[in-house]
């Protein structure tokens, strides 16, 4: 019988609490092993979650123009997964999926709607009844303790499970790290038993619109915009599409220069650049004071994002529109001193794997149902191959202008990591292949993700507010999934999917089957 035909609330329970128990035991089973060798010390754990932040644009990744210190000498303590693949292009199903190890169609979180003015806004929750990877932890014997400026990333949805602390007091897509930081550190030192292991979830919201940075950033940008002769304008369809994005209600930002760059798509990347400058410093002042608390030097650290950020790129700004790189391809990075050697990994991983890659690492049970595999080890190996990684739950707004394009693309990511040139019509084969692959993993899900009901919360009116750039007010905006991406690497097939789509693929499928039937 596998896992999920027999998984239930009651047998959830009863894993975590023999989680515990086998934490609780486990020193006197060392002691019978070896009275003379006291048991190892759980590490720490610091996951640091750096919000829509793009692999593309870090210099240990390779762009020539980031000032990334921070995160760059991390990198070269740990491991850098060069092609790491979100599951998702926006938070609520990237984050649900990282935290249960399913993809999101299976875990459900993956959906909301934003009633008139945006006053009465829905939003799928991550259910009770999965198990978490911050559960497996708490059962373990950690100390558990999340600090989320995400609006989405709150205990009303669900992701406040398995922790002893949860903070989202100030959840706001403008919040800077120093409040997020600052709230962690006042919690670390009040804490009055300080001898369990820690772990440690911090969700960094300065890399996300309305892309706000310290003045001394924003003069640069402004001064190395203004010998750039050669900036592209934004053009109509992308101010129709995005009007949310464009507008801004940061008073640094309005008036000369930013009146006249604001019209430019290179001003808005550039101010990105200047957001992760910020964030790595912020990196910088975090390392700093958890080192002050003995905290960090033996600590694992992960850091990674939830999901990237379309500039511009196929006319499409800000995440979760589609599946393309800008918004699915993140960094990962594990500082894990002591059991990682630092070194660069190549083939492609998804962070669905991220949990169950600590878990094994700790020895504890994976997670029930878990989609995503453990890779501690496997990477050392010469024959470690490319993870078939899959994206969804892509939300479009229904009054959005579509920028044509066919059914299905595919790329090759060798040639073309920024996939300019659709090359579907060059290899029919291979899309062919692809769309079979893509349909036995939507199957998959669906399989799994029989028994779970689909719940929703209402966004109360401060979260409502604290996305409310986001959208046109008054609108009636409805997210659907509309894109799906499956990366066999080096093809990458970019496909829509509606039930009708899938309808159609599985008759199909079931006429070639019945053709062959003898």
């Amino acid at each position: 019988m596998n896992d999920y035909d027999s998984y239930s609330p009651n047998r959830r329970h009863a894993i975590l609490a023999a989680i515990g128990l086998a934490a609780s035991l486990a020193p006197l089973i060392a002691c019978n092993k070896d009275t003379s060798q006291p048991p190892p010390p759980r590490p720490n754990i610091i996951f640091i979650l750096v919000d829509t932040l793009r692999a593309d644009r870090l210099g240990c990744y390779g762009y020539p123009d980031a000032q990334t210190p921070q995160i760059d000498a991390l990198a070269s303590e740990g491991v850098l997964f060069e092609r790491a693949v979100s599951p998702a292009p926006w938070t609520l199903p990237a984050m649900g999926s990282i935290f249960t190890g399913v993809y999101p169609s299976v875990h459900k979180a993956n959906d909301y709607s934003q009633g008139g003015g945006m006053l009465e806004t829905k939003v799928r929750v991550v259910d009770d009844d999965w198990d978490t990877l911050a559960e497996r932890l708490q059962a373990a014997g950690y100390e558990t303790a999340a600090f989320s400026a995400n609006p989405f990333i709150k205990e009303s949805t669900g992701f406040a499970q398995g922790f002893d602390h949860f903070d989202s007091s100030f959840a706001n897509n403008a919040t800077q790290g120093g409040t997020v930081t600052a709230a962690a550190l006042k919690w670390l030192d009040a804490r009055p038993d300080k001898s369990k292991p820690l772990f440690l979830y911090l969700h960094y919201m300065d890399v996300h619109a309305p892309y706000i940075v310290p003045d001394d950033v924003l003069a640069e940008v402004v001064s190395k915009l203004a010998n750039k002769s050669d900036m592209r304008p934004v053009q109509r369809i992308e101010a129709e599409n995005h009007q949310g994005f464009f507008t801004t209600s940061v008073a640094k930002y309005r008036g000369e220069p930013y009146d006249r760059l604001r019209s430019y798509a290179d001003y808005y990347s550039a101010l990105y650049d200047g957001c992760i400058q910020s964030m790595d410093r912020e990196i910088g002042s975090l390392k700093s004071a958890l080192t002050e608390r003995n905290l960090w030097n033996g600590a694992y650290v992960i850091l990674t994002a939830d999901h990237g950020e379309a500039l511009g790129e196929h006319l499409v700004w800000t995440h979760g529109f589609t599946a393309h790189q800008d918004q699915v391809h993140v960094p990962l990075i594990l500082r894990w001193p002591g059991t990682l050697q630092p070194k660069r990994v190549s083939p492609v991983v998804t962070t669905l794997d991220v949990g169950p890659t600590l878990l094994k690492q700790l020895d504890l049970p994976i997670l029930q149902r878990a989609q995503g595999r453990p890779f501690v080890g496997a990477f050392e190996k010469s024959d470690f191959k490319d993870r078939v990684t899959y994206s969804e739950g892509v939300k479009r707004h229904e009054k959005m202008n579509e920028v044509a394009e066919p059914l299905g693309q595919l790329f090759n990511l060798a040639n073309d990591p920024d996939e300019k040139t659709d090359v579907s019509a060059d290899h029919p084969d291979e899309v062919k292949r692809l769309e079979h692959l893509l349909n036995l993993q939507i199957q998959k899900n669906e399989k799994l993700a029989q028994g779970i009901v689909a719940k929703s919360a209402e966004l109360d009116t401060g979260s409502i507010e604290d996305m409310i750039y986001l959208g046109g007010e008054g609108d009636d905006v409805t997210f659907e999934t509309r894109e799906c991406a499956l990366i066999v690497y080096p093809w990458k097939l970019l496909y829509s999917i509606t039930p009708e789509t899938v309808a159609i693929q599985r008759k199909n499928a079931e006429s070639s089957a019945d053709s062959k039937a003898p």
